[in-house]
């Protein structure tokens, strides 16, 4: 028996809308495209095909239980496979930002579960995200896992890897971004918080939080009130709320 793919394998896509978000984006870099025979015809499947046959690309007609071998993830009977996505630096990316127009980024300060990493992007995908900065080491990365997670939001914006978060975030106030941390319970309480136009979002990892050092790069700390019986939020829930309310606060949808 052949041994399954794992979760965290970067080259491997499961799923309708990972798939087709994939093919849309960088369809040029699909090596292999395997899907269930008795896969029943949806939308998505459909334009999978019709992009599959612009690209000249084989579909492998296979068993569902090949693709159950290739990853225990629910792969919808697609998966396809992919060159490595090329990098970007962070300098590349700032080029692309009008410095006149608003804009957000996030900063990950070491997310380990790619759980939160595909949630997360996801979230930045629908809310107009410019990017997501991470560091190299210690700290989740592209993934099957993240592809299936993030629902096609890996696709629409890029993750770029840094080697220091600190010299990152200079980089960025050099750019005239004011950095914003979510910190517990301390910090302005963000319903009474003004965002600045151009914010980079500073979350913590999943167990320790901001790293002190970062907090002290941070130019404001700002916590969630919780009024319930529930005294903390998972960081993909809190970094949801807090895009939001960046959002919000420019009238933007």
């Amino acid at each position: 028996m052949r041994p399954k793919e794992t979760p965290n394998d970067p080259g491997l896509v499961v799923g309708l809308t990972p798939v087709l978000a994939a093919l849309k984006a960088r369809g040029k870099d699909a090596k292999d495209l395997w899907v269930a025979k008795t896969r029943k015809g949806n939308p998505d499947l459909t334009a999978i095909l019709a992009r599959a046959s612009e690209l000249k690309l084989n579909v492998k007609w296979v068993e569902r239980k090949d693709l159950d071998l290739k990853t225990d993830l629910p792969h919808q009977g697609v998966a396809a496979r992919f060159l490595p996505r090329p990098s970007l630096s962070l300098t590349a990316l700032l080029a692309t930002i009008d410095p006149n127009d608003p804009a957000l980024l996030l900063i990950l300060d070491h997310l380990e579960d790619p759980h939160n990493l595909g949630a997360l992007w996801r979230t930045a995908a629908a809310l107009g995200v410019k990017a997501l900065i991470a560091p190299k080491d210690r700290a989740a990365t592209l993934s099957t896992t993240v592809y299936k997670v993030a629902a096609g939001g890996a696709e629409a914006l890029p993750l770029i890897t840094v080697v220091n978060l600190n010299r990152a975030i200079e980089e960025l106030k050099k750019r005239d971004f004011w950095v914003v941390g979510a910190e517990g319970a301390t910090g302005q309480n963000l319903w009474d918080f003004t965002f600045p136009r151009r914010t980079a979002l500073l979350l913590g990892s999943e167990g320790q939080g901001v790293s002190r050092l970062l907090k002290e790069s941070a130019d404001f700390l700002v916590h969630i009130p919780l009024t319930g019986p529930v005294t903390s939020l998972n960081v993909s829930a809190a970094g949801a709320i807090l895009m939001g309310a960046y959002c919000r606060g420019l009238g933007r949808p």
